[in-house]
């Protein structure tokens, strides 16, 4: 089913803001079928752009190649947001009627009798697959937008960190009053939360620990006491035989 409800926003992250205002959707598994005859390598670009949900997790799909899922779990709203040009890629070469990723098959991605190309967006359990425009070039990924593209994305990625890393810190402030170096904080890589787990032994300097220690030791008191009564009673035994 076709959609126009993207002309109502300015999709940002692209110059070419025509191609993601309209889409294709359904409410059941997508296949697109594209024209693909001269065997060699390609790079098919895959446009998207959330338009309608305003949170992550409401639209979440897989798209496959015949019967190789290349993209699990997309979920554009995610990615980069509202209104926003999301791209995929994926380098793949036609090969003795045969559609391959790097060296590995995509069985059932191409149709050798009508020479297409068999793209699948699959229906998943939240909401409904969709794509905005498909793009197969003839040749390799550095010729296109990619890595310009792919910078922009991890910058934007990197941003999204950030901020949960300060969500992270706020909510390790004992009190608000508390001193510490947000940005040496901020700029080390391995996840804050890593940093609050406690050792095996460090349990017994905590309140609870305390308690354990105690009952510890009056266990292994009853225990010896018991075992000194059991030999006691032994040797008893022996000096009355």
């Amino acid at each position: 089913m076709a959609s126009d409800h993207g002309l109502n926003y300015d999709i940002s992250n692209t110059k070419d803001m025509e191609l993601y205002q309209t889409e294709r959707w359904h409410s059941d598994t997508l296949t697109y079928s594209i024209p693909l005859k001269e065997p060699g390598k390609y790079v098919l670009i895959l446009k998207f752009s959330e338009v309608y949900f305003t949170s992550p997790d409401e639209k979440v799909f897989d798209v496959a190649l015949g019967k190789k899922i290349i993209i699990k779990n997309l979920d554009i709203f995610y990615t980069v947001g509202k209104a926003s040009a999301h791209d995929e890629y994926a380098e793949i070469e036609l090969k003795d009627n045969k559609i391959f990723l790097g060296k590995i098959e995509a069985p059932g991605a191409y149709d050798s009798n009508s020479k297409q190309l068999k793209i699948k967006f699959l229906k998943g359990s939240r909401d409904n697959p969709k794509i905005n425009a498909i793009l197969l070039y003839k040749g390799d990924v550095n010729d296109t937008d990619f890595a310009e593209r792919k910078k922009k994305l991890d910058e934007a990625n990197r941003k999204k960190l950030q901020e949960a890393k300060k969500v992270i810190l706020i909510e390790k402030r004992h009190h608000p009053d508390e001193i510490y170096d947000e940005d040496a904080i901020l700029n080390q890589e391995d996840n804050l939360l890593l940093k609050d787990e406690p050792g095996i032994f460090n349990i017994f300097f905590t309140v609870y620990g305390g308690y354990i220690l105690i009952s510890l030791s009056i266990f292994l008191l009853l225990n010896y006491i018991l075992e000194s009564n059991e030999r006691n009673l032994k040797i008893v035994k022996i000096k009355t035989q």
